[in-house]
């Protein structure tokens, strides 16, 4: 289990780190593009500190910035 768990962070920690800019995707929906880049601009305001945006909030943020996509 321990063996599991190690190879299971370190897995992570390759994907956060080649990931760390936010590309919109147009191989997959709007919608998912916007649970991802939501994911992302969450984690990245609990990093510093920053009180994490609603769904209503990042639906108007992401739609303002890739609305027309």
């Amino acid at each position: 289990m321990e063996l599991e768990l190690s190879w299971v962070f370190r897995m992570s920690k390759i994907i956060v780190e080649h990931d760390e800019v936010f590309e919109y995707n147009v191989d997959v929906g709007y919608e998912e593009n916007f649970d991802k880049w939501l994911r992302w601009n969450n984690r990245e305001r609990r990093i510093y500190g920053e009180k994490e945006r609603t769904v209503e909030e990042g639906k108007k943020i992401f739609r303002s910035i890739y609305g027309g996509v």
